[in-house]
């Protein structure tokens, strides 16, 4: 049994300072484990992560996608919209969630307490998650899971850059913590009406100059990276003219008539 996770845990190629943002689903892994007649346990894949990162941090997404302005955000209790790997350490003691509502990640090891001090209104700013993975050249494991759902680090490229198809909007959210409530103001730099996400032009690139190393393990598909180069990559593309959206009239059209019936 051991031997699977220590097979998996080698080929993601970790070493124990590193620290390793994981977006995964897990169910194809589980898939492969029980064809080897071993129950999977995300438990056990966490521990041994932990392990690896003796000296380091691990950063699981916790994101809460289904928030809307005026919502409410308890940290202890809002459940992750990001997959199995995610509400498991939902579940651990072990783990600590940072504060934002949009974008809080679990965070576990030697750079915890930096990572739970971070504060900025925007999601998407210098100061927030991202901009940390950035400053820290964290390196970026996607196991299965589709680039364009699971890339949430280039909204920060974008919105450091000021890129004219989406525009900070300001929410009022209420945020709960351990009991006590608090109104707060989120800044989410998000599409204009119409703009779709579209990084299959990125996501060929980075792997073309092997900025993004793409391999797969028991046949399933990874992608590993770290993110301050590949920001810096990311930054080039758009300079060249490359685009991380498309725009569709059709969505465009669909958004704006409920927008209207809204204000009726």
């Amino acid at each position: 049994m051991e031997q699977l996770y220590t097979d998996l845990i080698d080929q993601l190629e970790l070493h124990s300072e590193d620290t390793v943002f994981i977006s995964s689903d897990v169910t194809k892994l589980a898939l492969h484990f029980k064809k080897e007649g071993i129950a999977f346990s995300p438990d056990h894949l966490i521990d041994l992560l932990q392990q690896r990162l003796s000296n380091g941090t691990l950063i699981i997404p916790a994101y809460t996608d289904l928030l809307k302005n005026g919502d409410t955000f308890d940290r202890q209790r809002s459940k992750p919209t990001t997959g199995a790997l995610s509400n498991r350490v939902f579940k651990r003691k072990d783990f600590v969630r940072t504060k934002d509502p949009l974008h809080s990640v679990f965070v576990w090891g030697k750079n915890a307490s930096e990572i739970i001090a971070l504060k900025d209104k925007s999601t998407f700013g210098k100061n927030s998650i991202f901009g940390y993975l950035d400053r820290s050249n964290a390196k970026m494991v996607i196991l299965d899971v589709d680039f364009q759902d699971s890339f949430t680090f280039v909204h920060y490229i974008e919105e450091n850059r000021k890129v004219n198809f989406r525009k900070p909007y300001h929410w009022k959210m209420i945020v709960m913590d351990q009991g006590e409530q608090q109104v707060q103001e989120v800044v989410f730099y998000t599409k204009k009406p119409g703009f779709l996400v579209d990084l299959d032009d990125l996501q060929h690139e980075l792997i073309r100059s092997r900025v993004v190393q793409k391999k797969k393990i028991f046949n399933i598909p990874v992608l590993i990276m770290e993110l301050g180069t590949t920001g810096q990559a990311i930054e080039q593309y758009m300079d060249k003219g490359g685009k991380t959206y498309s725009f569709s009239w059709k969505i465009w059209m669909k958004q704006m008539v409920k927008k209207i019936i809204g204000r009726v």
